[in-house]
């Protein structure tokens, strides 16, 4: 189905895909729910569509939801909850954004592969499965801080953002658990942020290869800050660049390494913060910014071995 004009009452209904063509809002109507496996925002111009009221909408049962925002000035908010149906998932592809905001149910993945999917409003907006970043960026935002609690696997270059909903001081974000190998994560502080401090926090951390965490403060204000919880490194040595600044929940293990700032490449401007009494072997090494060594609740703090 392809609209160019604003549909103001759709009743429940099954699509192959949805084409919003310019910025022509959908809306269902009360108690409607619209099923389909591919939404696509065209039309490349200022503004923006929107998918709004009814139940919600939804994949056909196990299946994919993707939703396209074809170019960067494409620009979809989905009001509207995203339901379960079976383990249907959600993909977000194409380089405009598409901003999500709903209680949403559905139970399979959330995979962001370009562009920008925007998460706020509700600590359910990702769903209830885990989180792919194969590529773009993720911005969770809300005006106060929002415990998503997904488990994230990082499996592309891609840029994670802390922000809010109106100008302001940051908050901070929680994710679940992470799984990350050699690719690049930025983690920044979002544009409506402009002082304070503007945090994502994961919980426990795996190494499947070298990882680079580039870190870089809010540009109106503020700082960003990166937590990581018990890291696992599997011997692999994780690279701090940026700006901002990392600290540590639970204690970092493994034969790996912390290096901050690369010799010769990229710097590190920002403080990293060791407080638990580290079990890591490798290397730690400081090309650039700060290293903070403190203690936590007693526990005398410690990092790897020098070079």
């Amino acid at each position: 189905m392809q609209t160019t004009d604003a549909v103001t009452a759709q009743s429940t209904a099954t699509f192959t895909t949805l084409n919003l063509n310019g910025n022509t809002n959908f809306t269902l109507a009360t108690g409607s729910i619209v099923t389909v496996n591919g939404i696509l925002k065209s039309g490349n111009v200022a503004g923006g569509a929107t998918i709004s009221g009814g139940t919600g909408i939804q994949a056909a049962s196990g299946a994919e939801l993707v939703i396209r925002a074809d170019q960067a000035g494409d620009s979809l908010a989905i009001t509207t909850n995203i339901l379960a149906n079976g383990a249907s998932s959600l993909t977000k592809s194409g380089l405009g954004t598409v901003a999500i905001t709903g209680a949403n149910t559905y139970t399979g993945a959330t995979t962001v592969n370009a562009g920008v999917l925007r998460a706020t409003t509700n600590a359910t907006a990702l769903g209830a499965g885990a989180l792919a970043l194969a590529g773009g960026e993720l911005q969770l935002a809300n005006n106060t801080a929002l415990n998503f609690g997904r488990n994230t696997t990082v499996t592309g270059d891609a840029r994670l953002t802390s922000d809010r909903l109106a100008l302001g001081a940051g908050v901070t974000h929680t994710l679940g658990t992470l799984s990350i190998g050699g690719q690049r994560l930025v983690i920044a502080g979002g544009a409506n942020v402009n002082s304070g401090t503007a945090g994502i926090t994961f919980g426990a951390v795996t190494f499947t290869d070298a990882p680079t965490f580039h870190v870089v403060n809010p540009t109106a204000g503020g700082t960003t800050l990166l937590t990581l919880g018990a890291v696992t490194n599997a011997g692999f040595s994780a690279t701090i660049t940026g700006n901002g600044n990392v600290a540590q929940s639970a204690v970092m293990d493994g034969a790996g390494g912390l290096i901050l700032g690369v010799a010769g490449g990229a710097t590190y401007s920002g403080t990293t913060t060791l407080n638990r009494a580290n079990t890591y072997t490798g290397e730690t090494v400081v090309n650039s910014g700060t290293l903070e060594i403190s203690t936590s609740g007693g526990t005398s703090a410690s990092a790897g071995s020098s070079p």
